[in-house]
Parts: C-alpha cells; sequence; structure tokens
C-alpha cells in the first residue's frame, strides 16, 4: 500500500492522496509548480468556467515560454506535467 500525502490528511479538500492539488483547488487558483534552473513548469487552470488545464514551462533566463499546452482532461495534463522537466531541457513538445 503507498503511503499517503501529508498534505492530503491535513486538507483533504485541497491535495490527493498521491500529493496532487484536486480539480477543486485548481478551479480556487492553486497552481502545480515546480523548477529545474531557469525554467518553471506549472499546471493550473486559470478559467474555471472553461474546465481547461493549461501545463506550461517558461525559461526566466530566456525571458520565453518553452511550451504551453492546454488539456480538457486533468489526468493527460498531470501525465505531461509529469514528463516536463524532459520536455523543457529538449525543447521539442511531442
Amino acid at each position: 500500500m503507498a503511503a499517503v500525502d501529508p498534505r492530503h490528511i491535513e486538507h483533504p479538500r485541497f491535495y490527493t492522496k498521491q500529493g496532487w492539488l484536486t480539480p477543486y483547488a485548481l478551479a480556487c487558483g492553486y497552481v502545480e509548480q515546480k523548477k529545474y534552473g531557469t525554467v518553471t513548469i506549472t499546471l493550473s487552470m486559470p478559467s474555471p468556467g472553461a474546465g481547461l488545464y493549461h501545463v506550461r514551462a517558461y525559461d526566466h533566463g530566456e525571458y520565453r515560454n518553452r511550451f504551453w499546452e492546454v488539456f480538457r482532461s486533468l489526468t493527460e495534463a498531470r501525465r505531461y506535467y509529469k514528463h516536463g522537466e524532459a520536455l523543457a531541457v529538449a525543447h521539442t513538445v511531442p
């Protein structure tokens, strides 16, 4: 049995057992974020009414987007977000 993320225990409305932000948290404006050097990769839902999830990699060193993709499915957005480091480093989008 996998360990439950401690944030889920304290805030089950905002975090899943795996530690992801819930759809409710994303709709409230929370953002998943990770940094790799000068590149910041985010998973967000900027317009909750639209039901779209944005995965974006921005390079603060070069002041440009490495990629910016939009998904209707949170599962697909999370899958893309997980592979964001490889995509950002390679400068490619599948």
